[in-house]
């Protein structure tokens, strides 16, 4: 190949996963994971928002996800994320929710509620108390071992977890694929992941890399997220700027209050000892004008005693 491809970018993911030419990429994937949560394989599969090479070279906000129907209309999702935010995990079952909820239209009854089934690869850890990669997670009572319904299923596959030594699985192979398939691209698959269904996957892989327009188009994607991303750290780092401020004027202002409460101490301590001081003036005015009485006193006795 003339260049690395990294299948985890929006673009070349939903060209593997979510093109009608390849269909039988996405049914082998499903079947992968999904092998506890159906009676039986997905056998056919109906993609609801195809691949469309040209969304991606013409509009920075297409979707990304997959979105798909079996027979039995069971809808199925999927989505890659490179980064893994905090709030992921609310998305995620938001996502399902409004998937689920979605089914229905006026006139339709609860019994045509159908499951819906959410996978996520996720290029980071998230759950760091788990130290496998593949979690599953449904609507259940673990004290008393109840299912509410069997419709909620929520996958996540945490493919920076995947280090096994061997394959076991087809999951294992796609999950070895889509955390290590930018090498593969170079060096050509490892001898235990040559199946029919790798080799297309790297056909998609090659036209990407051989095709100057697909590479064109790849690259941009590459650079609108590396874009996301950098705008993102400097939403952060902005976020940590504006709490360090906001820390800093609030020690201020706690300073300020403290000043203005020490000032106004002060300025009642001062109209206390103004207050004794007029209470001590007065207090000396009146025992002047007793002294000067007594004085005027003593004078008019004096003169008194002098006309006898």
């Amino acid at each position: 190949m003339k260049h690395a491809i990294d299948p985890t970018i929006d673009c070349v993911f939903k060209a593997i996963l979510g093109s009608n030419e390849h269909i039988n990429l996405l049914l082998n994937f499903l079947n992968s994971i999904c092998i506890d949560d159906l009676p039986s394989p997905i056998c056919n599969l109906t993609i609801l928002n195809p691949y469309n090479d040209k969304e991606f070279l013409m509009d920075k906000l297409s979707i990304v996800d997959i979105k798909a129907n079996d027979k039995a209309g069971n809808t199925f999702q999927i989505e890659i994320q490179i980064s893994v935010p905090q709030s992921l995990k609310y998305r995620m079952l938001h996502n399902w929710a409004e998937l689920y909820s979605r089914q229905l239209i006026q006139g339709d009854t609860w019994n045509e509620l159908k499951p819906v089934i959410s996978i996520w690869l996720v290029c980071a850890p998230i759950f760091s108390e788990f130290s496998g990669f593949h979690s599953r997670f449904t609507f259940c009572d673990e004290k008393n071992k109840l299912e509410l319904v069997e419709h909620a299923r929520i996958h996540v596959i945490e493919l920076s977890k995947w280090n096994k030594s061997h394959i076991e699985n087809d999951l294992d192979i796609w999950a070895h694929f889509f955390k290590d398939g930018k090498a593969f691209s170079v060096e050509g698959l490892p001898e235990e992941m040559l199946t029919q269904e790798m080799e297309e996957a790297m056909a998609v892989l090659r036209q990407f890399s051989e095709k100057e327009r697909d590479y064109d188009r790849y690259m941009l994607r590459v650079e609108y997220l590396r874009e996301q991303a950098t705008l993102k750290e400097d939403q952060k780092i902005a976020r940590a700027e504006l709490e360090a401020i906001k820390k800093e004027r609030d020690k201020v202002k706690n300073t300020l209050d403290q000043t203005e409460n020490k000032l106004d101490q002060a300025e009642n301590k001062l109209d206390q000892t103004e207050k004794k001081l007029t209470q001590v003036n007065l207090s000396v005015a009146a025992k002047e004008r007793q002294f000067i009485d007594a004085q005027l006193e003593i004078e008019k006795l004096k003169q008194q005693l002098k006309e006898r």
